[in-house]
């Protein structure tokens, strides 16, 4: 979420939060206490920053999502074995087919 802040506000709060570090500090970089954020904090910091919600993103988004892992380097890279196999596979079927209707038409009779 873009903050709707000039940059002087942005500068108050630290760059990076880890949210792995001690509570207490974690409380004192967010500038709240344990009772959480104050209904006046609350709503300034709503006003500043906009509020605390996800985005959603636009419908058609998944096709374009989707072709853009698909031309990715490394999916290329992946696809392009398989493609070779599966090509490899095909051929070596249809020899097996081959031999095996060649070689009943050219084996012993069948009795019946």
């Amino acid at each position: 979420m873009q903050p709707a802040a000039s940059r002087t506000e942005q500068s108050q709060l630290p760059v990076e939060i880890d949210p792995r570090e001690p509570l207490a500090r974690l409380r004192q970089d967010l500038r709240t206490g344990p009772e959480g954020l104050s209904r006046r904090e609350a709503k300034r910091r709503a006003a500043v920053y906009g509020p605390n919600e996800v985005r959603r993103e636009h419908h058609g988004q998944l096709r374009r999502e989707l072709a853009r892992q698909l031309v990715h380097p490394l999916a290329l890279l992946l696809t392009f074995p398989v493609l070779v196999w599966g090509a490899d596979e095909l051929r070596r079927s249809r020899r097996r087919r081959r031999t095996a209707v060649g070689g009943r038409a050219a084996g012993t009779a069948r009795r019946g």
